[in-house]
């Protein structure tokens, strides 16, 4: 089971579209089963992974669609 998520976070996932939500927290345990040791931060409008200081990944709902943005050096 995934780790508490941050109030901030949780403000962010309780306001997206209801139809959305779902997807996205199945989203956030995939994220945090890959890495686990990732901080759950706000990051440009949406809840985002940070390992190191560095944002690795970044979860976005909008009214028509999700989004899932990952990042790599």
């Amino acid at each position: 089971m995934a780790p508490r998520i941050p109030l901030p976070v949780k403000k962010f996932y309780e306001s997206a579209p209801k139809s959305h939500q779902i997807l996205m927290l199945k989203l956030r345990e995939d994220i945090l089963e890959i890495v686990p040791n990732a901080l759950e931060v706000v990051s440009y409008g949406m809840p985002a992974f940070k390992v190191d200081g560095n944002i690795v990944a970044g979860i976005l709902a909008n009214k028509n669609h999700r989004s899932e943005e990952h990042t790599s050096e």
